[in-house]
C-alpha cells in the first residue's frame, strides 16, 4: 500500500509543481502510460476482468505507473526519489517490486 500511497503523492506534487509544462508532462504520462501497459500486459497473465488484488494485472497497473512518473520526472528535471529508481531498474529487470518494507526505520522494496 505505501509504495502506492507514495506514488499518487509525487504525481500529484509533480503536476502541481509542472507550470506551463503541465499539458506537456500531462500527454507525456499518458503516452508513456499507454504504451508500457500495452506491453506490459503481454508479459504477464494480465486479466482485465481481474480486481486490484489480482497479481499480474497490478504489476501492468504499477510498471505503466512507475514508467510514467520517471519520465514525467526527468522531462521536468525533477529528481527521481531513490525507491522510484529502485522500483523501475527492478521492472527493468522483469522483476515486479510489490512493496515497501520497513524493518527498524529502514524502508526498502519487496521484490518477487
Amino acid at each position: 500500500m505505501e509504495i502506492h500511497t507514495r506514488q499518487q503523492s509525487l504525481y500529484e506534487t509533480i503536476f502541481a509543481k509542472a507550470g506551463q509544462q503541465r499539458e506537456a508532462a500531462k500527454n507525456l504520462w499518458n503516452n508513456i502510460h499507454t504504451i508500457v501497459f500495452h506491453y506490459a500486459s503481454k508479459n504477464v497473465p494480465y486479466d482485465p476482468t481481474e480486481d486490484a488484488w489480482h497479481a499480474p494485472s497490478t504489476a501492468v497497473w504499477q510498471a505503466a505507473w512507475t514508467a510514467g512518473l520517471v519520465g514525467v520526472c526527468r522531462m521536468l528535471n525533477q529528481d527521481i526519489p531513490d525507491d522510484l529508481e529502485q522500483q523501475w531498474r527492478w521492472f527493468q529487470e522483469g522483476h515486479w517490486p510489490c512493496a515497501l518494507e520497513n524493518e527498524n526505520g529502514n524502508k526498502h522494496v519487496v521484490v518477487y
